[in-house]
C-alpha cells in the first residue's frame, strides 16, 4: 500500500465521514446548479438565448417565432418565453446532476435481502471505498438529521461474509445507500461530457416536438393524455420516499432527478402549447375584424389622398374608354362587388354624369364644352386629384348658367362635396342611401328639363 498513488489510495478505501458531510457535497451540488440557472437569466436579459438552444424558435428583423408564431411582444408571447427559459432551467439540472453523478460524487442504493445484495455490499466497501450507510426504513435518508450507520466501517470484509452478521444487517440495516468518489479519469470524463450533451439535447428535442404536437392537436385527448402522464410520474416520484420498493428501483441520484423532470417537461410543453394556441387564435380574430372593414383609401402618388378608382368622382364613365354612354351590365357588377359601400349610386357620380350628358349636348349644339367635361382617365393616377376638381368647379358654378338652373346644380354640387368629405366617416348608412335617392331624383328632373 505505500507504493500506492497517495489519491487513488484515498479514494479506493472507506473514508469514516458521517451522512451529513455527503449532505453538504450535496448542497454545493443544488448552489452549482443555481448558478448556472442564474447565468442563464442574465443572458436572456441581455441577449436572445432561446434562438441557439432551440430549433423551432428563430430570430427574424429583431422579431422571435416559434413555429411561425411571434412570440416577441405581448403577455401570452411572454409566458411562452418563459415556459422554454423555465424548460432550459430543467436541462441545466439535469445536466448537471448527470456530471455529478459521473464525474464527482456517486450514489447509489440497494435492497440488502436482495439476491445481489450481499455482493453489492461487498463491491461497494471493498472495491470501490464508499461509505455504505444502512437504516431500517428507506425514509431515514430523506431527513435532515438522519446518521446511518456506516457499514464499511462497521464490519470488515470478513465479518460481512459471516451468516450471522448478515442477518444482522438484514434485520436492522435493511435499506443501503453507498456514496464515494469517482477515480480521476480523462477519459471517463469526456465519456460522460458527450453524454451528458446528448442528454440535454434529448430533453430539448423531445420538448420541442411535444409542444408541436400539443400545439398542432384538434382535439383534447392528446393534451389529457401527456397531463395524465406527468400526474403518474409526479406519484410516483413522491411514492419512491415512502414505497421501499421504488428506492432499489431509482438506485441513482441521476434516476431522482430524471424522474422529476419528467412532470415539469410535460407540464411546460403543455402550457407553451396553449399560449401558443392563444397567440394565434388573437391573430385569426384581428384578420377577420380587419376583413370586414371597408376597403381602405388609396394614396396618390404625390401625396393626395383619393378614393379607389371604382370610387371616383366619374365613377359612371371612366370604365370605358370611348367614352360613349355608360358603363356596360358586366362592368357594373364587376364594380358593385369590390365593397359593399359601392353597391348604390354615389351622388358625385350623379354630379359628374349629369354635367357630361349637359357637355355632350352643349357640344352637339355648336358650343363649346366647359372645363370641368368629360375626362377618358379620371380614374388613373395621372387624374387630377378629386378635391382639386371639385374646387374648381364649384368655381365655375358661380361664373356660369345663372338662374334656376344654376342654383339647383350649385346646392347638387354642395351636397356632393359634403357626401365626399363624409364619406370616410362613420356616417349612417340610411342617411347615404337617401341623400343619393335624392340627388337621382334631381338628375332625372334635370335630365327631363334639358331634354
Amino acid at each position: 500500500m505505500s507504493g500506492e498513488d497517495p489519491v487513488s489510495e484515498l479514494l479506493t478505501r472507506p473514508r469514516d465521514w458521517p451522512y451529513q458531510v455527503y449532505n453538504c457535497f450535496t448542497l454545493v451540488l443544488s448552489c452549482t446548479v443555481l448558478l448556472f440557472v442564474l447565468a442563464i437569466h442574465e443572458m436572456s436579459l441581455y441577449a436572445s438565448i432561446l434562438p441557439h438552444a432551440f430549433q423551432m424558435v428563430t430570430l427574424r428583423k429583431r422579431r422571435i417565432y416559434c413555429f411561425e408564431v411571434d412570440i416577441s411582444s405581448g403577455p401570452a408571447a411572454r409566458k411562452v418565453r418563459m415556459q422554454y427559459l423555465w424548460l432550459l432551467r430543467t436541462a441545466v439540472l439535469v445536466v448537471g446532476c448527470y456530471l455529478w453523478q459521473t464525474c464527482v460524487l456517486s450514489y447509489w442504493a440497494f435492497d440488502a435481502r436482495e439476491a445481489s445484495g450481499k455482493q453489492s455490499l461487498l463491491d461497494a466497501c471493498g472495491n470501490d471505498g464508499a461509505d455504505c450507510f444502512g437504516s431500517a426504513h428507506n425514509y431515514d435518508f430523506f431527513s435532515v438529521n438522519a446518521s446511518p450507520a456506516n457499514l464499511c466501517v462497521k464490519y470488515d470484509l470478513a465479518a460481512i461474509l459471516r451468516p450471522e452478521i448478515q442477518e444482522e444487517i438484514y434485520a436492522k440495516y435493511r435499506y443501503v445507500t453507498c456514496i464515494n468518489f469517482v477515480t480521476p479519469n480523462t477519459l471517463v470524463y469526456t465519456q460522460h461530457l458527450a453524454i451528458a450533451y446528448a442528454l440535454a439535447k434529448m430533453i430539448i428535442t423531445l420538448f420541442e416536438v411535444l409542444v408541436w404536437l400539443l400545439y398542432r392537436s384538434r382535439s383534447s385527448i392528446l393534451p389529457t393524455i401527456v397531463l395524465a402522464v406527468g400526474v403518474i410520474f409526479l406519484a410516483v416520484w413522491i411514492g419512491s420516499i415512502f414505497i421501499p420498493r421504488l428506492l432499489s428501483f431509482f438506485s441513482s441520484w441521476i434516476g431522482y432527478v430524471m424522474l422529476l423532470s419528467v412532470p415539469i417537461v410535460l407540464w411546460t410543453a403543455l402550457l407553451a402549447a396553449h399560449y401558443l394556441r392563444k397567440i394565434q387564435h388573437q391573430k385569426w380574430t384581428l384578420w377577420k375584424i380587419q376583413a370586414n372593414r371597408p376597403m381602405a383609401r388609396a394614396e396618390d402618388p404625390d401625396n393626395d389622398i383619393r378614393l379607389l378608382r371604382s370610387n371616383s368622382v366619374l365613377m359612371e364613365t371612366d370604365y370605358r374608354e370611348d367614352g360613349t354612354g355608360s358603363p356596360s351590365p358586366r362592368d357594373r357588377s364587376r364594380r358593385s362587388g369590390l365593397s359593399p359601400r359601392h353597391s348604390g349610386v354615389s351622388p358625385v357620380a350623379v354630379q359628374a354624369s349629369s354635367e357630361n350628358l349637359h357637355n355632350q349636348t352643349s357640344g352637339a349644339d355648336g358650343c363649346a364644352p366647359s372645363s370641368a367635361g368629360w375626362r377618358p382617365f379620371s380614374g388613373s393616377r395621372f387624374a387630377m386629384p378629386a378635391r382639386y376638381q371639385l374646387a374648381k368647379r364649384s368655381e365655375t358654378s358661380e361664373t356660369e348658367k345663372p338662374g334656376k338652373k344654376g342654383e339647383k346644380r350649385e346646392a347638387m354640387l354642395k351636397i356632393a362635396t359634403a357626401f365626399l368629405r363624409n364619406e370616410g366617416g362613420e356616417k349612417d348608412a340610411a342617411k347615404k342611401v337617401e341623400s343619393a335617392k335624392l340627388l337621382a331624383g334631381a338628375q332625372v328632373e334635370l335630365v327631363k328639363k334639358q331634354s
